[in-house]
C-alpha cells in the first residue's frame, strides 16, 4: 500500500524533471543561435577573402597588361575612355559608385585584353574573377637631371593601378587595392 506522502513526492519529481527539461531547451536554443551567428561571420569572411583574391588577380592582370604592352606611349594618349588617366584624377575615384566604374574602368579577363568594365560585381559562371581596374599617370622621372641639347633624357614613368572587386552578398563592400608600377619611358 502506498502512503499519501509518496504520491505527493512523485508529483514533485515530475515538476522538477519538467523544469530541468525546460532549462536544457533554453540552453540548446542559445547555443543554436550562437552557432548560426558564427556561421554568418565565417561566410562573410569567406566572401571578403574571395573579393580580395579577385581584386588582387585584377591588379596583377592590369600590371601584366601594362608591362607587356608593346607601345606604352600609345597607352598614355586619352580618347573617349582613357587607358591611363592623366595625373590629378579625382582622389575619391576608387570609392565612387558602380556607375563611375562602368564609365571609366576596365575589366580584368584572363585573355589580357582592354575590355570596358562593369561595376565591381560578384564572379559567377566564368573562370575570370569579377574585378575592374583603372590606371592613373603618376610621374615621369628622368634618368639624369642634365638636359642634353637633343632634348630631355629618357626616364621612368610611374603609374598607379587601382583594382576593385566584390564577392556578393548583402553585406559585401568592394575590396580596393592599389599598386605603383614603373616602366621605362618610350
Amino acid at each position: 500500500m502506498s502512503s499519501p506522502s509518496a504520491r505527493r513526492q512523485s508529483g514533485a519529481v515530475l515538476a522538477v524533471a519538467l523544469l530541468l527539461l525546460m532549462a536544457l531547451t533554453v540552453l540548446a536554443l542559445g547555443a543554436s543561435q550562437a552557432t548560426r551567428g558564427q556561421e554568418r561571420i565565417a561566410a562573410s569572411l569567406h566572401r571578403r577573402d574571395l573579393a580580395f583574391q579577385a581584386a588582387e588577380a585584377t591588379l596583377r592582370g592590369a600590371e601584366r597588361l601594362l608591362v607587356d604592352s608593346a607601345d606604352f606611349g600609345a597607352l598614355l594618349t586619352c580618347a573617349t575612355r582613357c587607358r591611363i588617366y592623366p595625373r590629378g584624377l579625382d582622389p575619391q575615384a576608387p570609392y565612387q559608385s558602380g556607375n563611375w566604374w562602368e564609365s571609366n574602368a576596365w575589366a580584368y579577363t584572363s585573355a589580357d585584353e582592354w575590355i570596358p568594365a562593369r561595376a565591381p560585381r560578384p564572379s559567377g559562371g566564368s573562370n575570370d574573377p569579377a574585378g575592374s581596374f583603372f590606371v592613373e599617370f603618376f610621374d615621369e622621372v628622368p634618368d639624369s637631371l642634365a638636359i642634353a641639347p637633343d632634348g630631355p633624357p629618357a626616364g621612368t614613368i610611374y603609374v598607379r593601378v587601382t583594382a576593385a572587386a566584390a564577392a556578393g552578398g548583402s553585406d559585401s563592400a568592394p575590396v580596393v587595392l592599389q599598386s605603383t608600377l614603373a616602366r621605362r619611358a618610350p
